[in-house]
């Protein structure tokens, strides 16, 4: 296709330098993660590089979903000390080190296998976005909700580069404006409707936990260490130290808003 929106997944496997913006408990808001994809050096360089590498064009980080989750069947958690003995579906190997690193066990298991696994107790838990939660009906079978921040949930506008370069600097122009205000506007639809999912899902018996500043701080220096671990297999350190100095600025940048 001349362009198309691809997968985190799909991304990954032509261009792994993109997982150190998926390190978890990264952001603190919306707004930083809109600012690192927006304005960081390192979402900067990586658009160059998938140029060189695909020849294609990374247009926008389309905002995907709300901000993952936790869930889970037996506890509030407020905590890491919170995990020890639960059982959680992680989605690939990352998500598995950092239920690992905070002393419960993770396994992958397939999304059409997920809602039987938690009914049944195979997992106790597991991690997604309020959208999710409701569209595998899994408010049937979780009982208590994280508000952690612990990933930002998204996907990526891509373009054929022939294509891109075949038009004229205006025309180039008005596309890259175009992404960037479709994109404004499903981040301020998203995140209005991923509050309005968390609240259904309070409503529908799910009871729901919003972590303090202390406690999301716990989660970072548990869960941030294991994943980047695993991460130092996939990327350079320079990839992931960039992601993370960026991170940091965004952070800070939002919250001086």
């Amino acid at each position: 296709p001349v362009a198309d929106v691809s997968s985190f997944a799909a991304m990954g496997t032509v261009l792994p330098e993109l997982y150190p913006s998926s390190v978890p408990f990264m952001f603190n808001s919306y707004e930083a993660a809109h600012v690192f994809f927006d304005e960081s050096e390192y979402w900067a360089n990586l658009k160059k590089l998938f140029r060189e590498r695909t020849g294609c064009v990374l247009i926008e980080a389309v905002e995907e979903g709300g901000f993952l989750a936790f869930t889970n069947s037996k506890r509030e958690i407020r905590s890491p000390a919170d995990f020890p003995g639960l059982k959680f579906r992680g989605m690939d190997e990352g998500q598995v080190a950092i239920f690992k690193a905070f002393g419960a066990s993770g396994t992958p298991i397939p999304w059409g296998e997920l809602y039987m696994a938690l009914k049944t107790g195979v997992v106790d838990g597991q991690m997604n976005p309020a959208f999710y939660v409701l569209l595998g009906s899994l408010t049937e079978v979780q009982k208590y909700m994280t508000l952690a921040n612990i990933q930002y949930s998204d996907q990526f506008l891509v373009m054929n580069g022939d294509l891109f370069d075949s038009f004229s600097d205006e025309e180039r122009t008005v596309i890259l404006e175009a992404a960037k205000e479709a994109s404004r506007l499903t981040r301020a639809r998203i995140e209005a409707e991923d509050s309005q999912q968390v609240e259904k899902c309070r409503h529908l018996g799910m009871q729901v936990y919003a972590p303090t500043p202390e406690e999301m701080e716990q989660f970072r220096s548990i869960g941030q260490p294991a994943y980047i671990e695993w991460l130092k297999s996939k990327v350079s350190a320079e990839w992931l130290e960039a992601a993370l100095r960026d991170a940091k600025a965004a952070n800070e940048k939002a919250s001086a808003k």
